[in-house]
């Protein structure tokens, strides 16, 4: 808590430091003030970052690069079984698919409204999340 007479300073980055000297002759006990911060611009050198430790090395790297020879060897490379499984698994669902599932959602909620929710014994997939929490130790007891 400041007090009458007290400076106060104000800086933060990208802006010029400034103070303020709180009045001597305050009339209450709070004071209200609105500071404005000026913009101070900083001139940064240029800055390149290179992968390889010196030029020799990116020569080497680049002239020993092994490109595919045409966009039909690319192509097969990136419509390859495991690249497009890879993809599917980590790429979040689209907006269509998305918008059916929450759908599906809301069906089964207005369907199961007022009665006993689905019982998932025969569910496969609710068996594959069970087992898969139990081997990750999920149920375990914790200490």
């Amino acid at each position: 808590m400041a007090q009458e007479g007290d400076t106060i300073i104000f800086s933060a980055v990208g802006f010029k430091r400034s103070q303020f000297t709180i009045p001597m002759d305050l009339d209450e006990r709070k004071y209200s003030m609105i500071h404005q911060l000026y913009a101070d611009t900083v001139q940064l050198a240029e800055l390149s970052v290179y992968p390889w430790p010196s030029k020799e090395q990116f020569r080497d790297a680049f002239l020993n690069l092994d490109l595919a020879d045409n966009d039909a060897q690319i192509a097969m490379k990136n419509l390859s079984s495991a690249e497009m499984l890879q993809r599917m698994e980590n790429l979040p669902p689209d907006a269509y698919t998305s918008f059916t599932y929450q759908m599906a959602l809301d069906n089964t909620k207005l369907y199961q409204q007022g009665g006993m929710p689905t019982v998932n014994l025969f569910n496969p997939i609710a068996w594959a999340q069970f087992l898969q929490a139990w081997r990750s130790g999920a149920y375990k007891k914790k200490k």
